[in-house]
């Protein structure tokens, strides 16, 4: 399915890959910064203990585990999926994010290993039902498309029984907190009702609290393991000293966020969710 052309119903996707086409090039160098490596550190971290071994004998071979990498931009966890020896399909709406990976895979001599298709994730009748070892939706995929039913219900469909996926999202709690300290109150009532905002967002993203990712997951099938928040301490204090403190002490803060990331008393502070779900065998 070409998504320019979806006409179902209105959506996100027009703004979501307008935004994704004007930066494609440009997308990885944010992910330099401190704050952002603490995060995909982090993302690895909480999705590591759900990342089944691949045997070396049939590593990136036909006979290797299955990863489906929705959303997966310009390659980041699909090369790194691809270097454990997975065979990997990475999927985005953007043909210019894929365009991206593709070049970082070739430079990576992996271009055999991972397969790119431009698939809206809200229907991927491509991928064959419970071929997945591994499925992976960790860039924020679930609130941009805002359809998240349609989005968990084919993830679930796709996953083969005992396998999990993993998938993160923005926060309602943490938009909220931009929203109070610009005293923006008018914006308050309409994220806490419908959970939808685009405060700061250059397109509409659909949020979450932890309850309520744990009750979209399950109510598709999924059987929930962990839920884990990215970060939760240090986006509590200002850019400004934030970026002076991961300067001088990364390893430290990123070990405190190792340490209380998916602690129930913490989870809800989260910048972004992730969540760690398994279908039922």
């Amino acid at each position: 399915m070409d998504p320019k052309r979806d006409t179902r119903k209105p959506s996100n996707l027009h703004r979501v890959i307008k935004f994704y086409e004007e930066h494609a090039k440009d997308y990885d160098k944010d992910y330099e910064e401190d704050n952002w490596r603490l995060y995909d550190d982090l993302t690895w971290h909480f999705m590591a203990p759900y990342i089944p071994a691949v045997d070396p004998a049939v590593a990136g071979t036909r006979g290797a585990p299955v990863a489906l990498d929705a959303g997966g931009g310009t390659g980041k966890w699909s090369i790194k999926l691809a270097k454990l020896g997975f065979r990997v399909t990475c999927t985005d709406i953007s043909r210019q994010m894929l365009d991206q990976a593709r070049a970082k895979a070739a430079v990576e001599g992996l271009e055999g290993r991972i397969d790119f298709r431009l698939l809206d994730a809200r229907d991927m009748p491509g991928i064959a039902s419970e071929s997945c070892d591994l499925v992976l939706a960790v860039g924020d995929l679930v609130s941009y498309a805002l359809d998240d039913d349609l989005v968990v219900g084919e993830l679930f469909r796709v996953c083969k029984p005992g396998c999990h996926c993993i998938a993160s999202v923005d926060n309602t709690f943490s938009y909220l907190i931009l929203q109070l300290k610009s005293e923006r109150w008018e914006l308050i009532d309409d994220l806490l009702d419908n959970k939808v905002t685009d405060y700061s967002s250059p397109h509409p993203v659909r949020t979450y609290l932890p309850a309520d990712l744990g009750a979209l997951f399950e109510r598709h099938g999924f059987a929930v393991e962990q839920v884990a928040g990215k970060p939760v301490i240090t986006n509590t204090v200002s850019k400004r000293v934030r970026r002076l403190k991961l300067e001088q002490h990364y390893e430290e803060l990123l070990e405190l966020e190792k340490r209380f990331g998916a602690d129930p008393a913490f989870v809800g502070h989260g910048g972004h969710l992730q969540i760690a779900a398994r279908k039922p065998a």
